[in-house]
């Protein structure tokens, strides 16, 4: 299972420096769009990180991703340079679904 980063230069520069191979730099609502479905095409993806401002651009697309696809990929949203954008905290709202789907699956804590 792959990691994937959509955010701004920095978020997608940071995470690639890291280690990360699947990094898309966007700055508006249809390069973002564009870099999730090509993220959601990917098998090998399994988390994508999403910058938060970002995902309040395409929340149309992604609630529809998230009906249609459930826990999998495990999107979070995460704050960018600017900080958190959202003000109910997604990302620790994603962690948590990520740690209750563990549990119900039988993996429980790492």
């Amino acid at each position: 299972m792959k990691a994937a980063v959509i955010g701004g230069t920095r978020m997608a520069l940071g995470f690639a420096l890291a280690g990360v191979k699947r990094t898309y730099v966007s700055n508006d609502a249809e390069s973002a769009a564009e870099a999730l479905l090509s993220c959601l095409r990917d098998p090998d993806v399994g988390v994508i990180l999403l910058q938060d401002s970002l995902a309040v651009l395409i929340g149309d697309l992604l609630e529809r991703v998230r009906a249609q696809k459930g826990a999998f990929p495990m999107i979070v949203e995460c704050p960018g340079e600017e900080g958190r954008v959202l003000h109910e905290d997604r990302f620790a709202r994603s962690v948590r679904v990520l740690a209750a789907l563990r549990t119900r699956e039988g993996g429980g804590a790492p």
